[in-house]
């Protein structure tokens, strides 16, 4: 079923039992966790390695509401890829291809209903991923969009960490404990990934 998660994990085992965990997770269904900014940065990101950009964001942006933790302002997200521009024409290579900075107002709800969206929207993170897996393994474009869950997968770790200090009930602590173990999957794929790739 999860050809990319199969390949992500240490074992067969290990596969089949995230696989069934996440199919009968009782993970809040009918509300989509997207508002329609987020679902328009993931329609205008067609490549793999930019829709995994914006995935990430968009999972990390309900991790930073629970955390209490300002988002960017389009002036400062700006600021910096000026100084990126800047420094990417002295280096003389193309500017990375430009995507819009509205994400829409941030993310609402409980501790409990933030951290099941983030697992939903990394599990669809996955599910692209597993889509792209087949026919793009070997090209640098995926490549590129491994090295970013795994960069990206490791802050949010952290910021899960954070988070388990916050919990203060049965729902928070299951909530979690799937966030955990999605973000955990990802990154042991996208190492094993890159040691394979080498």
């Amino acid at each position: 079923m999860y050809h990319f998660i199969s390949f992500f994990t240490s074992s067969k085992a290990c596969s089949i039992l995230l696989a069934i965990f996440l199919a009968f997770s009782p993970i809040q269904k009918g509300k989509d966790p997207l508002n329609p900014q987020e679902i328009e940065r993931v329609q205008d990101a067609q490549q793999v390695d930019m829709r995994t950009k914006v995935f990430l964001r968009i999972a990390e942006r309900r991790l930073n509401v629970i955390l209490g933790i300002a988002p960017i302002t389009a002036t400062q997200d700006n600021n910096k890829k000026d100084k990126k521009k800047n420094k990417e024409k002295k280096e003389n290579k193309d500017p990375e291809q430009e995507e819009s900075n509205d994400y829409g107002p941030e993310p609402t709800g409980t501790t409990a209903q933030l951290l099941d969206n983030y697992t939903r929207v990394m599990t669809e993170l996955l599910d692209k991923l597993d889509d792209a897996y087949e026919n793009q393994k070997n090209s640098p474009i995926f490549e590129s969009a491994v090295k970013k869950l795994l960069d990206k997968g490791q802050e949010q770790i952290k910021l899960l960490e954070k988070i388990s200090s916050k919990v203060s009930s049965d729902d928070e602590e299951r909530a979690l404990g799937k966030a955990v173990e999605t973000i955990q999957t990802a990154i042991t794929g996208a190492r094993g990934f890159k040691s394979e790739s080498k």
